[in-house]
C-alpha cells in the first residue's frame, strides 16, 4: 500500500492504538473522511472515538455518525436475514461455520452491524450435510442461483449463492447467502485440499445475530483470511481488509500458534498468499505477526503447482477471462476439464434465454453470439 499521506498515517495509529492518539492540529478533515470511505473504515472510525468524541471537529463526527446510522439500517435488515437462515439450519440440525464478515461483526466489531457493511453472509457446512441445509433454506423461500447447467455448482464449486424473494421497498432484497461445502474455491475447487472433519474439529463456538454457529479455529482463521484476500481479491488495497487479519491476530494473542498456522499453509498449499499477506499487515503494524512466524514461513517453499497457480491468478487482474482458463487447467479431476470448458463455454438452452432473452424468430443458438460480444471485454487488458 503506498499512501504515504499525513491523514493515512494518522488513521493507521488510530487503528492500532489504545486509546487514540490526539488528532494532529492541522489535519485535512476533508481528506480523511474520503481516506475512511475509501477504505470502509467510516463507521469503525466513528465507533473508536466516539467515547472521547470532543477531540474531533463536530461537522467531521456528523458525516461520520450519518454514515454509520445508514450503513447500520442496512445491516440490521441483513441481520434479520441472517438470523433466520442460521435459525433454519439449526432447527434442521446443520452444524455451520460463518466465514469471514458475519464473523468478524461478532468477534471485530462487537456485534455491531452497522461498524462493517456486509451484503451477504458466508456459511460453511459439511458435505454430507448439504442436502440437509439447502432444503432447511428451500424452506425459507431461498432461490438458488442460476446454473450454466443443472448441477454444474454441485459438480465443480464449493459453494453456491441462494437468494431471499425480492420485496419492492425491503433495503436486504438483495441480501443472498453463500452456501459452501468446501473452503476453498480458486483456483478450482479440491475435495481433498481440507480435510472437512478435522477443520469442523478445530471450530470455536460463535454466537452470530442471536443463533449458536461456528467459527473457524484460530489458526485456520488466519490463513483462510489471508488466502481468501490474496485469491479471491487479488489482495485488494482496501484497509480494513489488513485492520480484520491484524485484529483476529491480536484477538488470539499469544493462543495462536504460528507453526501450526505455518503447516497449515502448507497443507492447504497457500503458502505464497499467507506469507505475502502476512507481510503486508507486518509493514502497516509492525510487531503483529512474531519474528518467528515470520520466519518459519519464510522457510516454506512452495510447490512448482503452488507458484504456478499464484503466478497465473495475479495476471487475471488486468486478464479477467484468464481465471476460468486457469480453472480448467487446474480441476483435479483432468478427465472432468473439457466438460467444465464447454458447460462454461456453452449453457443450456433454458440457461441462455433466462439470461440474454429470447432470440430472433425463436432460433436460440444466436444468442451464443451475443453471449461472447459481452465477453470480449473480458479478454481485454484493464487499465
Amino acid at each position: 500500500m503506498a499512501d504515504e499521506s499525513s491523514a493515512f498515517r494518522y488513521l493507521l495509529d488510530c487503528l492500532a492504538a489504545r486509546p487514540l492518539p490526539d488528532p494532529p492540529a492541522d489535519a485535512d478533515w476533508d481528506a480523511l473522511y474520503s481516506l475512511l470511505v475509501r477504505h470502509r473504515l467510516a463507521a469503525r472510525f466513528h465507533a473508536l472515538i466516539k467515547p472521547r468524541q470532543e477531540r474531533w471537529p463536530e461537522s467531521f463526527r456528523e458525516r461520520l455518525r450519518l454514515f454509520r446510522a445508514a450503513q447500520g439500517i442496512y445491516g440490521e435488515q441483513c441481520g434479520l436475514r441472517v438470523r433466520q437462515s442460521l435459525a433454519a439450519l439449526k432447527e434442521a440440525r446443520v452444524s455451520v461455520i460463518v466465514l469471514k464478515g458475519w464473523a468478524y461483526i461478532q468477534t471485530i466489531y462487537g456485534g455491531d452491524a452497522s461498524q462493517r457493511l456486509c451484503e451477504d453472509v458466508d456459511l460453511l457446512v459439511h458435505p454430507r450435510r448439504v442436502d440437509a441445509a439447502a432444503a432447511a433454506l428451500a424452506r425459507l423461500g431461498c432461490e438458488p442461483e442460476r446454473e450454466s447447467w443443472p448441477g454444474y455448482h454441485r459438480r465443480y464449486t464449493n459453494g453456491e449463492r441462494l437468494f431471499f424473494p425480492s420485496r419492492p421497498g425491503n433495503p436486504a432484497n438483495t441480501f443472498s447467502i453463500g452456501l459452501h461445502w468446501g473452503l476453498i474455491h480458486i483456483p478450482s475447487y479440491d475435495a481433498r485440499r481440507v480435510d472437512m472433519d478435522k477443520l469442523f474439529a478445530r471450530t470455536r463456538p460463535l454466537n452470530v445475530a442471536g443463533v449458536d454457529a461456528l467459527e473457524l479455529g484460530a489458526e485456520d482463521e488466519v490463513v483462510y483470511a489471508c488466502a481468501h484476500w490474496g485469491l479471491h481479491h487479488r489482495f485488494d488495497p482496501a484497509l480494513f481488509r489488513y485492520y480484520e487479519i491484524a485484529a483476529q491476530i491480536a484477538r488470539a494473542g499469544e493462543s495462536l500458534r504460528w507453526e501450526v498456522a505455518a503447516a497449515r499453509a502448507r497443507e492447504w498449499r497457500l503458502t505464497i498468499p499467507v506469507r505475502e499477506g502476512l507481510e503486508r499487515v507486518e509493514r502497516l503494524w509492525p510487531g503483529t505477526v512474531p519474528r518467528s512466524a515470520r520466519e518459519a514461513l519464510a522457510g516454506l517453499s512452495p510447490a512448482r503447482g503452488e507458484r504456478f497457480v499464484h503466478a497465473w491468478n495475479g495476471l487475471t487482474v488486468k486478464y479477467p477471462a484468464l481465471a476460468h482458463l486457469l480453472t480448467w487447467l487446474t480441476f483435479p479431476d483432468w478427465r472432468q476439464r473439457p466438460l467444465i470448458a464447454l458447460q462454461d463455454v456453452f449453457p443450456s438452452r433454458a440457461y441462455m434465454e433466462w439470461r440474454y432473452g429470447r432470440a430472433p424468430f425463436g432460433f436460440w443458438p444466436w444468442l451464443y453470439a451475443r453471449r461472447f460480444l459481452r465477453a470480449l471485454p473480458c479478454f481485454r487488458e484493464r487499465s
